[in-house]
């Protein structure tokens, strides 16, 4: 069971050693460290990594609207789904972010699959960069990922992008970058649950993501976390009735200041009752 951090490891030191070349997609202030648990999961687990969708047992789905640094030009919404597929699971993705002068657009298919003490999964996504006046730039790109039950309450995983595209568009001759993810997740109980992700992407220093996640009696959640790259702390609350949970979130940074948030999240019954 060591390989698979062997490799996430020696892959972290290969990657560090080259420039970033390409902007990469914009990602949401929304954290998703249940990707790397069983019970605190939600709709967007697995965009993180998709082999969490090896345990999916239900259909959800959710939707959330953030505005990057309180700028409506930065607005970003994403929405998600997920349900059981035989020993596994099936999940799509969709976000846009940007106005009509730029503006990013991404679609994403993921399928996990339960192996026992070991998940794999894989992710395809197609990603289109409109520049007003310039045209469309155009990537696509596969995400393998791993989970690996390492006991009762532990969970750990690793994820990495690959792009199909030599080339970001037909008039430039940049690469995308690669981003490898790692993660361990600790159920302490049914209401408290902890993570660390690590994230290195081709140019930028490892960006390290800790948070706490809370429930009480299934009905109110909440967290705290911090991203390490840009001292960004985040706070999400919400409170869920039958199978609706509305929650707020919010990241900060000192310079950009604050990124609000509204995440709408259904759950249907579990299927393992």
């Amino acid at each position: 069971m060591k390989w698979p951090w062997g490799i996430v490891f020696w892959s972290f030191h290969f990657i560090s050693a080259r420039a970033q070349v390409f902007h990469s997609a914009v990602k949401s202030a929304y954290l998703t460290g249940g990707a790397y648990s069983a019970h605190f999961t939600d709709a967007f687990s697995f965009t993180v990594n998709p082999a969490v969708l090896g345990e999916e047992k239900t259909f959800r789905v959710a939707i959330s609207s953030e505005r990057r640094w309180m700028l409506k030009e930065l607005a970003y919404f994403q929405m998600a789904c997920s349900y059981s597929a035989g020993k596994g699971g099936m999940g799509f993705q969709f976000h846009y972010t940007g106005n009509s002068d730029y503006n990013e657009t991404a679609l994403a298919m993921s399928y996990g699959k339960d192996l026992g003490r070991i998940a794999i999964g894989v992710q395809f996504r197609y990603d289109i960069y409109h520049v007003g006046g310039y045209g469309n730039i155009k990537d696509a790109s596969a995400m393998p990922g791993l989970q690996l039950h390492l006991s009762e309450k532990t969970y750990a995983g690793i994820a990495f992008n690959i792009s199909f595209f030599e080339k970001a568009g037909n008039h430039s001759a940049e690469k995308a970058p690669g981003i490898y993810r790692m993660g361990i997740g600790y159920e302490a109980s049914p209401y408290v649950f902890l993570s660390v992700q690590f994230e290195k992407e081709a140019g930028i220093p490892i960006n390290i993501i800790g948070c706490l996640d809370y429930r009480w009696h299934d009905q109110f959640f909440a967290a705290v976390g911090l991203a390490s790259n840009s001292a960004s702390p985040y706070i999400k609350a919400g409170w869920k009735k039958n199978n609706l949970a509305i929650g707020i979130f919010t990241a900060y940074q000192v310079t950009l200041g604050f990124t609000p948030g509204l995440v709408m999240l259904w759950e249907g019954k579990n299927k393992s009752g």
